[in-house]
């Protein structure tokens, strides 16, 4: 299992991942940081890995929006 672990996710929790031999990229290792929703979404995506985040909100319209747009092309 892959993951990446956004920037509202507490250091501690990549870090316990990573001790459980879990391979994870927090979003500001990835360069993200402060970035948009969009970016970490994208990375995670583009690197066949899974998100974690707090702020379901945001990304599961970003989610639907980026779903929405495959089907169409």
């Amino acid at each position: 299992m892959k993951l990446h672990v956004d920037e509202d996710v507490a250091a501690a929790v990549a870090e316990s991942l990573r001790r459980r031999r879990i391979d994870v990229v927090a979003t500001h290792e990835a360069g993200n940081a402060h970035a948009s929703d969009a970016a970490p979404l994208k990375f995670a995506a583009d690197a066949g890995r899974c998100l974690v985040t707090r702020d379901v909100r945001d990304f599961v319209s970003l989610a639907i929006g980026g779903h929405q747009e495959q089907d169409t092309t």
